[in-house]
């Protein structure tokens, strides 16, 4: 991950992009603790200071949307 060769001043080359996803069960989503990391997930802020700290990170447009909710 470049973020961790740049703290250690090594070359990076990237290979791939890569997403991550969290998963959350259903009956959890009305939490406040899971709606607070949700909103957290789509703030302009989080994405700033995500770039700031970890050179290579980036954040979906998507950040913070439920992609999908079983019915």
């Amino acid at each position: 991950v470049e973020a961790w060769a740049s703290a250690y001043d090594l070359d990076f080359i990237p290979l791939a992009e890569e997403r991550f996803d969290f998963l959350i069960p259903v009956e959890k989503l009305d939490k406040a603790a899971v709606q607070r990391f949700v909103a957290t997930l789509s703030s302009k802020r989080f994405a700033e200071e995500l770039r700031r700290r970890y050179k290579g990170f980036s954040v979906g447009e998507d950040a913070g949307s439920i992609l999908y909710k079983p019915s």
